[in-house]
């Protein structure tokens, strides 16, 4: 449903009062310096990290969005050996604070999302750890799934918590998982390029966008209607092997891996 545009009035001030308000606003920056990393800005505003960390096998890296010392996700890189020629490696994400959520990209996925798609509550969410990508192994045969596979350069959507209230935000990553041609090493390499997040609470964010004002107008499906539910099943799951069978196991216990 779209919202009818709301009516703005201009009103005119006076010379000694423009005076008197740019006065206050100098007075008012100056005695505020030293804390203004710690005030929550009045306007709408992307805070951008750029980035470039390799998460490697048997890696994660920790996304602080609002670098306040605290990790909000970590996205691993994991690799299991069930015997000598069967192997798989999982490449997943963990929202590290439970009120925290992924766009989700159905069954146990996190969606891959495209560039320029809103970030915002009309999306859909998941909560809990999520796989991004399974490439597994038996003897010289590849198998996995997820909406990370293939040579996938896309975004995490991710919904967050500062001091009670929700956030919206992205991170990118370029991730290469084959599930075709010569078996080789890594089976998941991914990098993380960059990350971001909206400064006003339960305000949208763009995927892609590092400049603020936010600007919540563009026309854009949200994540959940832009990215396809992965067909991945359960049955899907246990279809992969032994891997597959341990990854079954996890999603029945409703739980995922969880690295620090």
């Amino acid at each position: 449903m779209k919202r009818s545009p709301r009516s703005h009035q201009t009103f005119k001030l006076s010379q000694s009062l423009r005076k008197r308000l740019n006065m206050y606003a100098i007075a008012a920056s100056a005695g505020a310096a030293g804390a203004v990393t710690l005030v929550q800005p009045a306007e709408a505003k992307i805070v951008y990290t750029p980035a470039h960390i390799r998460i490697g096998q048997d890696t994660s890296v920790q996304l602080d969005l609002n670098h306040d010392g605290i990790s909000d996700f970590s996205v691993w890189n994991l690799y299991e050996r069930n015997t000598t020629f069967d192997a798989a490696q999982l490449l997943g994400v963990t929202p590290k604070n439970p009120s925290n959520e992924v766009v989700w990209g159905g069954s146990v996925w996190a969606a891959a999302v495209p560039k320029n798609v809103r970030i915002a509550s009309t999306g859909v969410f998941a909560t809990g750890s999520k796989y991004m990508a399974i490439v597994g192994h038996d003897y010289n045969r590849l198998y996995g799934g997820g909406p990370w596979t293939g040579n996938t350069r896309a975004y995490l959507g991710l919904k967050f918590q500062i001091d009670g209230k929700t956030h919206y935000g992205w991170a990118r990553l370029h991730v290469v998982a084959q599930l075709s041609g010569p078996l080789k090493y890594p089976l998941i390499d991914a990098i993380l390029t960059g990350y971001a997040y909206e400064t006003i609470p339960n305000k949208a964010i763009i995927t892609g966008r590092t400049k603020g004002p936010g600007d919540t107008r563009i026309e854009e499906s949200n994540a959940a209607s832009t990215v396809p539910a992965c067909k991945a099943t359960s049955l899907g799951l246990l279809a992969l092997g032994s891997p597959g069978l341990s990854l079954w196991r996890r999603e029945r216990e409703v739980s995922a891996p969880n690295p620090q």
